[in-house]
């Protein structure tokens, strides 16, 4: 049984803190979009391929890094998920895709998850809360 925790408010806003119930929501939300999460924690050290072979989330642990790589029919095969990545690429003029948060929109190629909040993988490392990111995914790009 997981329980999500209320803190208090930051800049307004209520946060939630990471339960596995809203990594499970993320991954589900993502694989619906057409897209599969790796962990990237040990991509220094394995490379881009090794990692892509290695280190697809079967589940999400706080703390990790994640990217965002597009379903293919072997999600453990570098060579069908970067091919469907430069296809994915060039339909959206080789530009990052965005996730709407409030309105605004967010470079994502990644996030992190951290007690209190998602850090998106964007220029700033945005923090976001877990509702409001979980409720975000649907405006993601379609893989």
């Amino acid at each position: 049984m997981s329980f999500a925790f209320i803190i208090e408010p930051i800049n307004g806003d209520k946060m939630s803190e990471y339960t596995t119930k809203f990594a499970k929501e993320i991954m589900e939300g993502f694989k619906e979009k057409g897209w599969n999460l790796y962990n990237t924690d040990n991509v220094r050290t394995l490379g881009p391929d090794e990692n892509i072979r290695r280190s697809l989330a079967e589940s999400l642990e706080l703390g990790s890094k994640y990217v965002l790589l597009p379903v293919v029919d072997d999600p453990r095969d570098p060579g069908q998920v970067m091919n469907k990545l430069d296809l994915v690429a060039q339909q959206i003029s080789r530009k990052i895709p965005t996730i709407k948060i409030g309105g605004k929109s967010y470079p994502l190629m990644g996030f992190t998850l951290e007690k209190e909040k998602v850090k998106l993988h964007d220029p700033s490392g945005t923090p976001v809360d877990y509702p409001v990111f979980v409720g975000s995914i649907k405006s993601f790009l379609h893989a």
